[in-house]
């Protein structure tokens, strides 16, 4: 794996790692910093769990809901699909609450999909932008 990293280290793991082997490197990195721990997937699953969608382009937005969820689950955090349906849901502003108010009446419990309210949202904000752009000019008459 060929990437570049700025860290600012202690001089003795500097002088550890500096011998130009790259893997040797990212294993010494790995075993003096560790893996992500706890801190950082209680701070992922605080963002997941604050972040809004805005109407302007709802995508980037779920998106980012749904990296945060990929990234606790590479972290082996069990987040119940369930959740972050809900959690979706819950991100949605005002411009989107009916169409969270429509799922909720009509869908099981059970049946709550992440992707299923994400192509709801997305389908309702293709329809907002079709509508925008009608241009209905008045008739002015012979």
């Amino acid at each position: 794996m060929e990437g570049y990293i700025l860290l600012c280290l202690s001089l003795q793991v500097l002088q550890t790692i500096s011998r130009k082997n790259t893997t040797k490197e990212w294993d010494e990195l790995t075993k003096v910093f560790g893996v992500v721990g706890p801190s950082q997937n209680f701070m992922d699953f605080c963002k997941a769990i604050t972040y809004k969608v805005y109407a302007h382009d709802p995508a980037p937005d779920i998106l980012e809901i749904s990296k945060t969820s990929s990234c606790l689950t590479n972290a082996q955090v069990v987040i119940l699909p369930i959740i972050m349906t809900m959690t979706l849901l819950s991100a949605l502003l005002l411009e989107y609450e009916h169409v969270a108010q429509r799922y909720l009446q009509v869908t099981a419990l059970a049946d709550f999909k992440f992707s299923k309210i994400q192509e709801e949202i997305l389908a309702e904000h293709a329809q907002k932008q079709n509508n925008g752009f009608k241009l209905v000019l008045p008739w002015l008459g012979p």
